[in-house]
């Protein structure tokens, strides 16, 4: 009965936010799927298949940008029903007013996500070093060509004519 006192003074967390933080979790998931598979295609120079890769990753920063509205909605809400302040509610700032079983499974989400993201970046700066080395790869061709085709007209003027020829000059005197 003593235990049941103590969790009534903690404010319980929505089944919401727990289904929020799950498909923010999804939607990295998916993401880092896409990623490892965009630097399989940008190996091997698959541009149809990166162009659908993009299709996908800008689907999913909508889907997250969406997610994450509503969770800061119900975080901002949890920290209103907690007397905590609403603005930029932190989960550490919520620990003593959670039962502990929510405080860890909020914690655990939240190093999920961090771990996500981060590996999400981490492939997402190798694939742009990829990209760019490509790009310059590229650029240094294209200067090459430009220089071998650009300078160089196939009609030129190098020289005058002299006024002076002669006609009928021998060339060799030997027969």
């Amino acid at each position: 009965m003593d235990a049941r006192l103590n969790e009534e003074k903690f404010v319980p967390v929505s089944s919401d936010l727990y289904s929020c933080l799950d498909a923010l979790i999804e939607i990295y998931r998916d993401f880092l799927s896409l990623v490892e598979q965009e630097r399989f295609h940008l190996l091997k120079s698959e541009i149809s298949q990166l162009s659908e890769l993009n299709k996908k990753k800008e689907n999913l920063v909508r889907r997250a940008r969406s997610a994450e509205r509503t969770r800061v909605a119900l975080m901002a809400e949890l920290a209103k029903n907690c007397g905590a302040t609403v603005d930029l509610v932190r989960l550490s700032d919520l620990e003593g007013r959670l039962s502990k079983s929510d405080f860890l499974h909020l914690k655990n989400r939240q190093a999920l996500l961090k771990e996500l993201i981060s590996s999400v970046l981490e492939f997402n700066r190798r694939n742009e070093a990829l990209t760019n080395n490509a790009l310059k790869s590229i650029r240094g061709a294209m200067k090459v060509l430009k220089g071998d085709l650009g300078a160089r007209p196939t009609y030129q003027r190098h020289g005058e004519v002299s006024s002076e020829v002669r006609s009928g000059q021998l060339v060799s005197r030997e027969a």
